[in-house]
């Protein structure tokens, strides 16, 4: 969808989800952020965490780092740290990264969106699939994998991860 069609969806969802459970199945996770009171995170079908967005997002608070760097050490950074996005800035490569430790002198802490916290509860498993995938120099068009959210925007979102 278009972002017009996002935000005309996140309104009619908010709208009449009032007084009735409403379920959406959907891949991006900024979607739920912004509509749902409370998310179950299930990791192969086993509850892996549970709370609002805000209490999610808490958890890895000063984990969620931002720095510039030139285009030609990207590659580098995200060999060595998880790279989660990646943005062309005016002064080099804006990379924002989850990690434990400062990635760079440069880098400081920005506010974590959900989507930083789904990343860094399913990390494990995405991160070594992205390393088997370059290990093992496995062709782009297999699907190795397929992430799948179901969405109660009443009182729910529920994220799997199927393998």
């Amino acid at each position: 969808m278009d972002p017009r069609q996002r935000i005309s969806n996140h309104k009619y969802i908010s709208r009449i989800s009032f007084d009735k459970i409403v379920i959406i199945t959907t891949h991006v996770v900024s979607d739920v952020e912004f509509i749902a009171r409370e998310v179950i995170m299930l990791k192969k079908g086993v509850i892996s965490d549970s709370g609002s967005p805000y209490e999610l997002t808490q958890k890895i608070e000063g984990q969620v780092w931002q720095t510039v760097v030139a285009a030609e050490e990207v590659q580098a950074m995200q060999e060595k740290f998880r790279v989660v996005k990646i943005q062309n800035g005016e002064q080099g490569v804006i990379l924002r990264i989850l990690s434990d430790v400062q990635p760079t002198e440069d880098s400081v802490t920005v506010v974590p969106s959900l989507e930083d916290y789904y990343l860094y509860v399913f990390g494990d498993i995405l991160w070594s699939v992205k390393a088997t995938m370059l290990k093992y120099e496995v062709k782009k068009d297999h699907e190795i994998w397929d992430l799948s959210c179901i969405l109660c925007v009443n009182m729910l979102a529920i994220y799997e991860f199927f393998f």
